[in-house]
């Protein structure tokens, strides 16, 4: 093959790949071929059949590049070791021999050769937080002592770097993940001992979340990060928000609209969510507070398709646009729901340092979100002060009952207290007093519980389909039958399917003896029209 085809590294790698491809404990990359091995004896076997398959092929190798039996080897910039990944020391050579940036071009060159080994740092972020504020857009460059010193220190970082496992196909796997105020850290683990770091810095949209949706969207980070280690297996996620167990446990439709989004990002894997405190969560704690302001394009939710989404789930809500509006801005006005809007971005961690009149939401603050600028607690939309009376006589239009009433609220709205307001509105009601019907339900009656089966039962009759039956329970084994009837006008009907599961019942009667309970028959006509 001539020089020069731009093509020709990948032609090349594909023919390295279809001579060694097949051969156990071989990687290639172009002409660096790895061979590894557990013991010195499968090594020389694996040794002989990438010189046999040479040979084979007409490939000849240089004697003073190859290098035998190492247990520590320079590959693709990583030094491989029989215990673990370390960072190139050729590499943190240069880097500690290159000279300060003096301009933000030389800054940017200076930062990748960091990120290259950012998976070795645990606080990468903290360390470069200074140097990125010299790459925003509009800041001067000005180099300070400050600056010197972030230089200084990611130098010494990567010369202290630790040693990472390596990844066991065999072994169980486990994500410890947290967010911070602004950003998000993780870090892959099997036995307990690091195999991977991962953090990024939020955007602007995300740092405005709530806790809540920051926390999962750590979760979601760190699979995705991790996609090729935790696809198709079984994953255990440590998180230090506790809430975050129990919203992964609550119905889809009941979790507010960003959960939800985030919710159909993780549906591809399989995790199991456990609790653990954040004294006990070091490493992730420390990358969320340190984290890659490099790494928020590779799996950052584009804010266009975030807003779309949610947009979508807040139009689903039982309430036309002028009111949705008109709610926000009264929410906006709210004195209380000001206080309530800052506290969702960081609730303290006792409701005695909640402010008194938001110390109602204390119980949901964890359903508590902001969308589009409505404040919302799951899918409903938290009223203000000032429009409670409004919603009151909306919800009690018709006169509904206390039931329907705290029904068509909860579809829809929400304040603390509102469903004890409704029960109070509907019971002072003139109208509904005076046309409230007067039968009152019946209150259930405890009974004896049997000590065997077939001793007491239980039977009813029930319309369905155009026939009907009879449904028989034991009341010890909750054992039940249902008998089609095709004759129901004659007593036998009904008693015959009693009295062949009971000993010693009379057919005629459907009594039975000493040791058993005959339970009256209540016949009722029912059309279950919803099993149609």
């Amino acid at each position: 093959m001539p020089f020069g085809i731009s093509s020709a590294p990948e032609i090349f790698q594909r023919n390295m790949d279809s001579f060694f491809g097949d051969l156990e404990g071989v990687v290639c990359d172009e002409d660096d071929i790895c061979i590894f091995s557990k013991t010195t004896e499968e090594h020389m076997v694996r040794l002989k059949s990438v010189l046999q398959r040479a040979r084979e092929c007409g490939l000849k190798f240089n004697a003073k590049k190859c290098e035998f039996l190492k247990e520590e080897i320079s590959y693709l910039g990583h030094i491989l070791t029989k215990d673990g990944i370390k960072v190139d020391p050729a590499k943190v050579s240069a880097l500690k021999k290159m000279p300060n940036p003096t301009n933000k071009k030389e800054l940017q060159r200076f930062l990748g050769m960091v990120t290259y080994s950012s998976k070795y740092i645990q606080d990468m972020s903290q360390r470069t937080a200074p140097l990125r504020e010299l790459l925003e857009k509009d800041s001067e460059w000005l180099w300070l002592e400050r600056h010197e010193k972030a230089v200084n220190d990611l130098k010494t970082a990567l010369t202290d770097s630790p040693t990472l496992k390596f990844f066991d196909v065999k072994k169980e796997v486990s994500i410890k993940c947290d967010a911070s105020k602004d950003g998000l850290g993780a870090v892959l683990l099997q036995e307990g001992q690091p195999v991977a770091y991962c953090s990024r810095s939020m955007t602007e949209a995300e740092q405005r979340y709530a806790q809540i949706e920051k926390e999962t969207l750590a979760i979601v980070y760190s699979l995705e990060r991790f996609h090729q280690y935790v696809y198709g297996r079984k994953t255990h996620v440590f998180t230090d928000h506790k809430p975050i167990v129990a919203i992964f446990k609550k119905p889809f439709e009941k979790c507010p609209p960003r959960i939800q989004r985030f919710l159909l990002r993780l549906q591809p894997y399989s995790i199991e969510i456990n609790y653990k405190k954040g004294t006990e969560q070091v490493l992730a704690d420390a990358l969320s507070r340190a984290t890659e302001n490099n790494d928020s394009e590779v799996t950052e939710i584009p804010e266009r398709e975030m807003k779309a989404f949610v947009d979508s789930v807040v139009k689903e809500l039982k309430a036309k646009p002028q009111k949705i509006e008109e709610i926000k801005e009264k929410q906006a006005n709210d004195p209380a729901l000001c206080k309530l809007r800052a506290l969702i971005h960081a609730w303290p961690d006792s409701s005695r340092k909640v402010p008194k009149d938001v110390r109602s939401y204390w119980t949901v603050r964890e359903d508590v979100t902001e969308c589009n600028g409505v404040l919302l607690k799951g899918n409903q939309i938290i009223i203000p002060e000032s429009m409670k009376q409004e919603m009151l006589s909306i919800v009690h239009q018709g006169h509904l009952g206390v039931e329907l009433s705290q029904n068509r609220a909860k579809s829809a709205i929400f304040w603390p207290g509102m469903l004890r307001q409704i029960e109070e509105l509907v019971n002072t009601c003139p109208v509904c007093q005076r046309f409230r019907n007067s039968q009152q339900k019946e209150p259930l009656h405890k009974h004896e519980c049997p000590d065997k089966p077939w001793e007491k039962v239980a039977a009813d009759l029930f319309h369905f389909r155009g026939n009907d039956y009879l449904l028989v329970c034991d009341y010890f084994s909750k054992y039940f039958e249902a008998n089609k009837l095709e004759i129901t006008t004659r007593s036998t009907t009904v008693l015959d399917p009693i009295s062949r599961n009971i000993k010693g019942a009379d057919p005629t009667t459907g009594q039975v003896s000493t040791t058993n309970t005959a339970v009256p028959i209540k016949t009722t006509h029912y059309d279950y029209k919803i099993w149609s």
